[in-house]
C-alpha cells in the first residue's frame, strides 16, 4: 500500500441519479428565472436526447465583469448517462403566453421612438404610420406592447418608398411558406407592392 497525508482524497463519490448543472445566464434575464423554472439541457454527447430539468437555485450576486448571474439546475438523470464534467447547452422555457410578433425589418426607428407602416383596410387600403411600443427583441423578431392588435397588416417590403396615406394594392401575405419573391414573381406586371 501507499501511505497517504491527511486531506488525501482517496474516493470521490458522485450521486448520479439527479446532476448539478451549474451555469451562468445574462443578468437581462433575472426577471424571469425563479427556482422551479423548467429546463431542456442537450450533450454533444448525445444529439439526439433531451434532458429535463429546473432551475434549483440562482447566485445572490451579478458579476460585474461579465453581467450575468450564476444559476443552478438539477436534471434528472435515471439512465446515469450524464457525467460530471460533461458540458451542457440549457433552453429555459418560460410559461407561454400571447403576444403581438413582428419581423424587426418591418420597424421604422425614428429618434427613441419606433414606428410600422400599418395598412388600414377600412380606409381603401391606405397606409397608416403608427407609433408602437417594443417589448422583447429575439433575432429577427420584435414583441410589440402597444400600437398593434394581432391580424393587423404590416408592410415589410418596400418600405423606402411606401408613405403614410400610400394606397396600396395587396398581392399576397408573405409567411413561412410564401416568401416576397414568390409574391413578386406570381404577380409580374400587376404593379407594385
Amino acid at each position: 500500500g501507499s501511505l497517504v497525508t491527511p486531506g488525501t482524497p482517496l474516493v470521490t463519490l458522485d450521486k448520479l441519479d439527479v446532476m448539478k448543472l451549474d451555469f451562468t445566464i445574462p443578468e437581462s434575464f433575472l426577471a424571469i428565472l425563479t427556482p422551479g423554472l423548467p429546463l431542456i439541457a442537450y450533450s454533444a454527447a448525445y444529439p439526439d436526447d433531451t434532458f429535463s430539468g429546473e432551475i434549483s437555485s440562482i447566485g445572490p450576486r451579478v458579476d460585474p465583469v461579465s453581467r450575468s448571474i450564476s444559476v443552478r439546475a438539477e436534471i434528472d438523470n435515471p439512465e446515469f448517462r450524464l457525467r460530471p464534467g460533461m458540458l451542457m447547452e440549457v433552453i429555459l422555457l418560460r410559461s407561454p403566453r400571447q403576444a403581438v410578433v413582428v419581423p424587426e425589418s418591418v420597424l421604422i426607428p425614428s429618434g427613441d421612438q419606433q414606428f410600422v407602416l400599418v395598412v388600414d383596410e377600412e380606409n381603401d387600403n391606405r397606409l397608416e404610420r403608427r407609433q408602437i411600443e417594443i417589448g422583447e427583441r429575439r433575432t429577427g423578431q420584435a414583441e410589440i406592447l402597444e400600437g398593434l392588435t394581432g391580424g393587423e397588416l404590416v408592410i415589410s417590403h418596400g418600405l423606402q418608398r411606401a408613405h403614410e396615406g400610400d394606397h396600396v394594392h395587396i398581392l399576397g401575405i408573405a409567411d413561412d411558406d410564401v416568401t416576397i419573391r414568390q409574391l413578386l414573381e406570381a404577380n409580374r406586371g400587376e404593379g407594385d407592392l
